[in-house]
C-alpha cells in the first residue's frame, strides 16, 4: 500500500462505515451503487499501482469516474433526506480531492471522447476538466486536511 491516494481512499471508505446501513435500510439500489462506487476507487487505484503506464492511466481514470460516482451518491443520500449532510461531510471533501490527486500522480487520468468501442484505441486523450480547475485555495487544503485527520484510520 505504497500510494498516498489509496490510504486516503480507505479512510474514505472507512467513513462510510456509518452512513451505507442506512442508505442501505431506506434505499438497497442507491446503497449498492455507492457500495460498488467506493470498491472500485480503492480496487482501481491498487491495480494501477502495479501495471505499466497506458493500464494505470486507465485505472486511475476509473478510480476518478468512480470517486465522483461516490460523491453523486452521497449527494443524492443527502437530497432524499437518508442521511444528514454533517455525516458525510468529511467523505465528501475527500473524494472531491481524490480527482486532483489521481490527475497528479499520472497525467491527466480522465479520458474522453472514448465513443465506440473500435476507436479506443485510437482516441485522443484530451484534459480532464479536473487538470483545468484552478487549484485549490490555501483554505480549501487545510479544510481537506481536516477533514482527512477527522475520517477513522
Amino acid at each position: 500500500m505504497g500510494l498516498i491516494i489509496q490510504q486516503r481512499a480507505l479512510q474514505a471508505a472507512g467513513g462510510l462505515r456509518e452512513v451505507l446501513p442506512v442508505v442501505r435500510k431506506r434505499d438497497r439500489s442507491l446503497f449498492d451503487q455507492i457500495h460498488r462506487a467506493m470498491n472500485s476507487v480503492v480496487l482501481n487505484i491498487a491495480e494501477a499501482d502495479g501495471n505499466d503506464a497506458g493500464t494505470a492511466r486507465a485505472r486511475f481514470a476509473s478510480a476518478c469516474g468512480s470517486a465522483k460516482e461516490v460523491r453523486a451518491g452521497l449527494q443524492l443520500a443527502i437530497a432524499y433526506g437518508y442521511v444528514p449532510g454533517t455525516k458525510v461531510a468529511a467523505v465528501d471533501i475527500a473524494l472531491a480531492e481524490a480527482p486532483l490527486r489521481l490527475a497528479r500522480r499520472h497525467e491527466c487520468p480522465c479520458i474522453e471522447g472514448l465513443g465506440k468501442r473500435r476507436d479506443m484505441g485510437r482516441s485522443r486523450r484530451r484534459k480532464c476538466q479536473s487538470a483545468k480547475q484552478q487549484p485549490p485555495q490555501i483554505g480549501a487544503r487545510v479544510e481537506a486536511r481536516l477533514a482527512w485527520s477527522k475520517l477513522p484510520s
